[in-house]
């Protein structure tokens, strides 16, 4: 098997289910309602106008690092936010605390991670079929 050179894939849009890198002419966007803690909130979604599958973008292992490091500063001043304001400093609050943040921090990671794999996944796909 060929070594593929991710480097020439960064910030590429791709389509899963075409299995294809998609060019501007290619894409189309959407409305699409998401669920938010008080009801619904319409965001703009980029799909293939060939499928109707949504696109996805094949990030930099830099791009991933520096999410998940500003990811980690941002959950780390919403915890001193939320240890400044507790008025309970017990150490079960702390716990607590420490533990959402924790999780919280690991899951935006986690998804920036599965983001970038399922991107390696499709061009993989699309260059063993060159």
């Amino acid at each position: 098997m060929k070594k593929i050179d991710y480097s020439k894939w960064y910030g590429s849009k791709l389509c899963p289910f075409c299995v294809k890198k998609l060019k501007e002419n290619d894409l189309g966007i959407r409305e699409a309602e998401v669920s938010v803690y008080r009801g619904t909130s319409k965001v703009k979604v980029s799909y293939c106008k060939e499928c109707g599958t949504d696109i996805v973008i094949f990030p930099s292992p830099a791009r991933v690092v520096f999410g998940s490091i500003a990811t980690a500063i941002l959950m780390s001043g919403l915890f001193g936010l939320m240890f400044l304001g507790a008025e309970d400093t017990s150490t079960f609050a702390i716990t607590g605390a420490a533990s959402a943040m924790i999780i919280g921090t690991l899951g935006i990671i986690g998804i920036l991670i599965y983001t970038r794999n399922k991107g390696k996944d499709v061009i993989k796909q699309i260059e063993s079929t060159n």
